[in-house]
């Protein structure tokens, strides 16, 4: 039951965080609000507030929409593969990203979820890479097809768009990668993810032995050498002597001894 409630709901909180998002830019825009001093404010304490409030406020429609699909297509990626970790590496990206533009951004107002989205692209495409399996790595891949043009993102070309987020968010997405590394996904293929054990008997062993194909020329030319040696014959040989015999020689000899006495 539980996994097929992972497989059925697993779009629902990154889709509740988009209309969240869409929700504050129509109110934003019809009663002209000037949220954007909701965003996050560098090293002040009034800007705190924008380490929560940030990502739902956008600057422009294009804005918002650039967000909106990223956020619930990687959003739905990491609760569908990574169920046991999608919840908290989604608040990390969200809350973390947003306090490192605190501490070291600038002094301007930062707005917009793209800092969680390069949080998400970073977790999913890391994650793929370092668990190795085949299909998470074909995610990985995906990923790096749709956003890989992010990582021009990271760097301080525009002043208008807040390089800061996109930087400290796809740390934290890589970091998240490597804290949850030992957490297994689900819906992939088990036979991969979990390791097989092999039992051998000796018939196996001995079969295996017999199929010398994987050894080196060294080795068949030495098991070829104990072959022939075993396969040399011996015979042994034995001597029998009667018991009457063993009497004559052991007078013979206490005759002989008797007679060097004598003579001494």
């Amino acid at each position: 039951m539980q996994d097929t409630s992972d497989r059925n709901h697993f779009w629902v909180i990154p889709f509740l965080f988009v209309m969240m998002m869409w929700l504050v830019y129509w109110l934003d825009e019809k009663y002209m609000l000037d949220l954007y001093k909701y965003g996050v404010l560098p090293q002040k304490f009034v800007g705190l507030l924008g380490v929560i409030t940030s990502p739902f406020v956008h600057g422009s429609l294009s804005h918002l929409v650039s967000n909106t699909f990223p956020i619930f297509f990687l959003g739905s990626g990491i609760a569908y593969f990574y169920p046991k970790t999608s919840n908290k590496m989604f608040l990390i990206a969200w809350i973390f990203t947003g306090f490192l533009v605190w501490l070291f951004g600038r002094q301007t107002f930062h707005i917009g979820a793209s800092g969680v989205v390069y949080a998400l692209a970073f977790f999913i495409f890391f994650s793929g890479l370092i668990r190795g399996h085949p299909q998470l790595i074909a995610l990985s891949l995906l990923v790096a097809f749709l956003y890989g043009s992010l990582v021009w993102g990271m760097l301080p070309i525009e002043e208008h768009i807040s390089w800061e987020s996109h930087l400290y968010g796809g740390l934290v997405g890589l970091s998240g990668a490597i804290v949850f590394r030992r957490s297994n996904p689900k819906h992939v293929s088990k036979h991969f993810w979990h390791k097989r054990k092999y039992y051998w008997d000796e018939e196996e062993e001995k079969r295996m032995d017999d199929l010398d194909y994987w050894k080196t020329d060294e080795q068949r030319q030495s098991n070829s050498g104990l072959e022939q040696s075993s396969s040399v014959r011996y015979r042994v040989v034995y001597h029998y002597k009667d018991a009457a015999m063993d009497d004559d020689s052991s007078k013979s000899s206490a005759g002989r001894q008797s007679e060097v006495n004598r003579k001494n």
